[in-house]
């Protein structure tokens, strides 16, 4: 599926995505993307951007159907492992 790109260091960029991606997901893109297509001026000054390249799929309110990448202010936070209590002794922690 074709999206556009708002927001963060690729705003302006025409980019697919594979067709089972949906609603919410989150995508991280490199900092050097290949040239391609644009949908609009690139950024004048994207070294102020450099940091923001975490997107989120979204449907457009506008035209149902649409999808695009907004920039996420704040990218998610994975947990990279969590601690299982036993009954009565120390956790045990398990790497995800």
């Amino acid at each position: 599926m074709r999206v556009k790109v708002y927001g963060g260091l690729h705003s302006g960029r025409v980019l697919e995505l594979p067709d089972t991606a949906r609603q919410n997901d989150h995508v991280t893109l490199p900092v050097e993307l290949p040239a391609g297509e644009m949908f609009q001026p690139g950024r004048t000054h994207p070294s102020v951007h450099i940091s923001k390249t975490t997107y989120q799929l979204l449907e457009s309110a506008v035209a149902p159907h649409t999808k695009y990448l907004a920039c996420v202010a704040n990218p998610p936070r994975f947990i990279r492992s969590v601690t299982v209590p036993p009954v009565r002794a120390t956790g045990i922690t398990i790497s995800l």
